[in-house]
């Protein structure tokens, strides 16, 4: 699956198993946040897209932590 790392950002935190992949490009980050155990929008702005008020997926900077 990969090795557990933590995300930080701005606005929280979150731990889940991370992997390298060619299909995404350096200095990106991908994961899915349908999952209650990934959690992805505790990371997320409190600023959401002004129709369907989705958080604010693509421009969130974010920390990478590998766990030991």
């Amino acid at each position: 699956m990969g090795e557990k790392v933590r995300l930080l950002s701005r606005y929280g935190e979150t731990t889940l198993p991370a992997r390298i992949n060619s299909a995404v490009k350096p200095g990106e980050f991908f994961t899915t946040f349908h999952t209650a155990e990934v959690f992805f929008n505790n990371i997320t702005s409190p600023y959401r897209e002004r129709y369907v008020l989705s958080p604010e997926y693509k421009v969130t900077a974010v920390q990478i932590e590998k766990i030991s």
